[in-house]
């Protein structure tokens, strides 16, 4: 609602149609668009770098990476072109400056690349970036700021600076005559320079442009800048002169304040931001019968002001503190996320304990979060995957609240009132439902007092006691098989096992087993590799749902009607297969390598990954700890253990398969 109105977006139509029946036609469908205020805090330049900076990083690659970054310009400065030109001098194309004399004569790197990273709201930097043994690493970086130090004396030959002008228009022309290219571009020289054909004028400013510009622009902003580096590097090659460590592994700090809330706190300095994740122990499962999208809907809600404050005012605040603020909603569990820089942390804080003690979960607001929670609903429902993924919990989970998914229903999502978000509001929003994390670049005592400042006097809620919820293995459907005709051009085929309670040590055997069968995160695996090898399906995977009273683990695909048998086949082969003979060990092994792997770069990289990860361990009974296991607990997972969860949890399932609809 702030940004996305029409005084703050630009529309662009090319292609094969009449200007005026198209300009009725948006005239018609988006005058009533209603106008807002726009009010976009300033985005506060970052600190001035006063002197050389520097980051090793040890990781187990084959290559070491280096990166050298120079502070530069924002989008509108006068020498933004020059500097643009001066990135495309060094490496746009294989014969640039740097691809030519470091890779190709000298065979020092496998890959340079440099690059002028200018935005319109703060100031920029050139990067230069490499990759190559490590033996090669000082040389690379000495040839690097040779070629800058000649570059910032003598400029560039008129070859190079005909070469990198001819790049710079290639990569902006080429492949605009696709329409939708074409259109994106159009729109953005209206938004940023208001001027829809500013493309030509740049062209036109980049040709004006001579080897002195280029020499000027290196010297004041290269050679008299200061640098950023950052080395990856193989594990024991840092030097102790120049070792920065980047993770400080002091250990997670818990604790509970009086009013019962849990507080975690992991220092983590690599990077100049912090995550907070404060979910409370109540999801979609929590929702009343008839009421489905109730969870969702109040998390939704929160984010609408709070404290007498409006929306508009806490979010402004929140983005001018560097930060954003974002609302949770899973089927066990319901909560915000704030991620903000380090210096903007003790504002943000304050502020989403005011959001989530005081919401003003005003009755007005509920009619349009109602109508975009339907419209969500129903733009998901767009998705094929979406609708038989609800189809097949409703069927293994039948009467139990798993069945229905955190977005609802539209019947449930109309049938909720101001009354009921607010009960559900006090029934588990209570510090002593909930638990609240800190993962980043802050001191642990330091956030431990802010915390205790403003969620110390948090009083719990006298509707805190919470329903029972029974078990979902009391209310498992299985061997049901249906089969039925959809809307969509997609064949598709489901099976849905009863699954594991969160927290439960069979987890990390189910882990290993997804990565066997269809490699976790990655398309690799059993399935995978036999039936896109025989060309049978468009999307193959499976996944491993823990929920606190009972998950479920799915192996679905995308095929067609004459592929569906034999596909199906294969399915029920290797379901069988596992089940029955013991994963060969060099198989397995791969698989863990797989698993961790795609852990590592999917989901513990990110502070917000992390801050979540812990909560929710904590939060269900397994313990924070259980996160930083992982790689011990998947090491010790023998073959034995695979074949034994395969046959305790792919022994029962259900079905599910769909063919679009016969045309007329």
């Amino acid at each position: 609602h702030r940004f996305y109105v029409p005084n703050n977006m630009v529309m662009a139509v090319v292609g094969d149609f009449d200007t005026d029946y198209i300009a009725g036609l948006i005239e018609r469908e988006f005058s009533e668009y209603p106008l807002s205020n726009i009010d976009i805090p300033p985005m506060p330049d970052e600190p001035t770098v006063v002197s050389e900076r520097l980051r090793v990083v040890e990781r187990e690659y084959g290559l070491t990476y280096l990166r050298l970054g120079f502070r530069t310009t924002n989008l509108y400065d006068y020498d933004t072109p020059a500097l643009d030109l001066l990135s495309a001098v060094l490496s746009s194309g294989r014969d640039a400056i740097l691809p030519r004399r470091i890779k190709n004569k000298l065979g020092l790197v496998s890959d340079i690349e440099a690059w002028n990273y200018t935005p319109a709201f703060i100031e920029g930097n050139l990067q230069i970036t490499a990759s190559m043994p490590y033996e090669n690493l000082d040389r690379v970086r000495e040839e690097i700021l040779n070629v800058l130090d000649e570059i910032a004396e003598k400029g560039v030959s008129n070859s190079d600076l005909r070469r990198a002008k001819a790049q710079i228009k290639a990569e902006l022309y080429l492949g605009d005559e696709e329409f939708n290219i074409r259109a994106g571009q159009l729109a953005i020289n209206e938004m940023y320079y208001g001027d829809p054909e500013y493309d030509l004028k740049y062209i036109d400013i980049i040709n004006s442009l001579t080897s002195n510009d280029i020499k000027r622009v290196t010297k004041e902003y290269i050679i008299d800048g200061e640098i950023m580096e950052v080395r990856i590097i193989p594990p024991a090659k840092s030097e102790k002169s120049t070792e920065i460590r980047v993770v400080d592994e002091k250990p997670l700090t818990l604790t509970t304040l009086d009013n019962g809330l849990k507080v975690m706190v992991l220092e983590r300095h690599n990077n100049p931001s912090i995550s907070v994740s404060l979910n409370a122990s109540a999801g979609s499962v929590s929702d009343p019968k008839g009421k489905e999208g109730l969870s969702n809907l109040t998390a939704r809600m929160l984010l609408l002001g709070a404290g007498g404050m409006s929306s508009s005012d806490i979010m402004s605040k929140i983005e001018s503190a560097g930060g954003s603020l974002n609302y949770e909603a899973g089927s066990d569990n319901t909560g915000l996320r704030l991620d903000v820089i380090s210096d903007g942390f003790e504002t943000a804080i304050g502020l989403l304990a005011t959001v989530v003690q005081k919401p003003n979960l005003r009755s007005e607001d509920l009619p349009m979060q109602k109508e975009i929670a339907v419209q969500m609903l129903k733009s998901n429902l767009d998705d094929w995957s979406y609708y038989a993924y609800i189809k097949v919990r409703e069927m293994l989970y039948d009467a139990h609240p798993y069945s229905h998914i955190p977005a609802g229903t539209e019947e449930g999502i109309n049938s909720i009132t101001i009354d009921d978000v607010r009960e559900f509001y006090n029934r588990h929003f209570t510090p002593d439902n909930m638990v609240l994390t800190v993962v980043g670049d802050i001191d642990t005592d330091r956030a431990l007092k802010l915390i205790e400042k403003h969620f110390g006097g948090w009083k719990k809620s006298s509707l805190s006691e919470k329903a029972d919820i029974p078990d979902a293995d009391t209310f498992y459907e299985t061997g049901i098989v249906e089969e039925e005709r959809w809307s969509y051009n997609q064949t598709a085929l489901y099976y849905i096992f009863p699954g594991l309670k969160r927290a439960s040590d069979d987890e990390y055997a189910l882990m290993v087993l997804d990565s066997i069968i269809s490699g976790i995160i990655m398309p690799s695996g059993r399935l995978h590799t036999r039936l896109r090898g025989e060309g049978l399906v468009y999307v193959v995977h499976a996944y491993n749902v823990p929920y606190r009273y009972g998950g479920h683990i799915v192996i679905y695909l995308g095929t067609s009607d004459e592929k569906l048998a034999r596909a199906k086949q294969i399915v029920e082969e290797e379901i069988e297969r596992i089940k029955t003979e013991i994963v060969p060990e060099s198989e397995l092994k791969l698989a863990k390598e797989k698993l961790l792997s795609a852990e590592s770069i999917y989901r513990r990289q990110g502070f917000s990954d992390i801050a979540s990860q812990i909560t929710m361990e904590e939060l269900f009974g397994g313990g924070y700890e259980r996160y930083f296991e992982l790689e011990k607990r998947i090491d010790e997972i023998t073959a034995w253990d695979v074949l034994d969860v395969a046959k305790r949890y792919l022994d029962d399932y259900v079905i599910y398969i769909a063919h679009p609809e016969v045309s007329d």
